[in-house]
């Protein structure tokens, strides 16, 4: 069992009601914008058990420092002596760490939680990079009296582009797989991710 597999045998009920939730439907649109073969249950229980596990191990330790040490800083503190003796510097230092670990599965799950969305939008971005590139192969390949979805098959077995490559292995896949209309799958390909020139650009040819 791996740890994807134990978080969702341990996190499953709490899945099932966070499906309808903002948060979790924006994981599904960035997790589908970034290509990610990941399923957003698999991710968000990824995501909620090692919180968790942050939250059990952590918080605590954090607790236990600030209690261990704010009173002894709170008396140096009406002293005035905090900032200038060593144990005033100990005691603060403690305390700081104290909060670090406390926060830190907040921390843990808000980067955990925005990974895909910077995925998605590093995608898009490297889609963009690559589009002019794509488009002139695309356009070669047509006007030697082949498909679209041909050139894109050729993409995706030859991977000439390293992004425009995965792009096209997805619209494979859900040709092969899905049993999608080859143009509809590059459709639905292009739609998830947050490129609006792919978009365009795809959706010229499958209106012509």
């Amino acid at each position: 069992m791996d740890l994807d597999e134990l978080a969702l045998s341990v996190m499953g009920p709490l899945i099932l009601r966070l499906r309808n939730t903002r948060v979790y439907e924006r994981l599904q649109r960035s997790l589908n914008a970034s290509l990610s073969f990941t399923s957003s249950e698999r991710y968000m229980a990824r995501v909620l058990f090692i919180t968790t596990i942050m939250l059990v191990i952590a918080a605590p330790l954090g607790v236990i420092l600030v209690m261990m040490n704010l009173n002894n800083a709170l008396i140096l503190l009406k002293m005035r002596l905090l900032f200038s003796t060593p144990y005033g510097i100990r005691d603060l230092t403690l305390i700081i760490m104290g909060i670090v670990l406390i926060i830190i599965p907040l921390i843990v799950y808000e980067l955990m939680i925005g990974l895909p969305r910077i995925t998605a939008s590093d995608l898009a971005f490297k889609v963009d990079t690559e589009l002019p590139f794509f488009v002139a192969y695309v356009s070669a390949i047509t006007n030697s009296g082949l498909s679209v979805f041909r050139a894109v098959e050729r993409i995706a077995e030859a991977k000439i582009l390293e992004v425009m490559g995965k792009v096209a292995r997805w619209t494979y896949i859900r040709f092969k797989i899905f049993g999608e209309d080859p143009l509809t799958a590059l459709s639905n390909v292009s739609s998830m991710i947050e490129s609006r020139s792919l978009r365009e650009f795809i959706s010229g040819y499958v209106t012509l």
